[in-house]
């Protein structure tokens, strides 16, 4: 039935409820990115990889942080395996992750950004402060 709905429905109006979706969580989680750091890692490979490299560089330079990739999501040394197999989770997971890293006293945050993702808006209303981009290919 969802799917249905979805060959029927406009494009722009399926944009529009994405959109309406990211505010929602958003707001439902008290914008919790204007708390934090937050550095987003886009591109065709290498986004997980990234994702923990910069973890790790910040950990080790004694910052609590937190990461959201396909890989895993970690908050603090709290860490879990990303069993959504999403790179990119919903518009709600995303900012109640971070409002948990917020609750935390995480300075950080790394996500994984994807182009479907942004499509989707799920990275709307989420304040980036830097944007890593791996590379493209033509696959993109």
């Amino acid at each position: 039935m969802v799917n249905m709905l979805r060959k029927l429905a406009p494009r722009f109006l399926l944009s529009w409820y994405h959109y309406a979706i990211s505010f929602l969580g958003a707001l439902f989680f008290r914008f919790p990115s204007r708390n934090l750091i937050v550095i987003g890692v886009t591109g065709t490979n290498g986004k997980s990889t990234t994702v923990d490299m910069i973890t790790r560089i910040l950990k080790e330079a004694g910052l609590k942080t937190a990461s959201l990739s396909s890989i895993r999501f970690t908050i603090g040394e709290k860490e879990q395996r990303n069993a959504l197999k999403m790179t990119m989770p919903g518009r709600f997971f995303i900012k109640s992750f971070l409002r948990k890293a917020v609750g935390a006293k995480c300075t950080h945050a790394v996500v994984e950004v994807t182009s479907e993702g942004i499509l989707q808006h799920r990275h709307r209303f989420i304040n980036f402060h830097t944007a890593v981009f791996t590379n493209l290919t033509p696959e993109h």
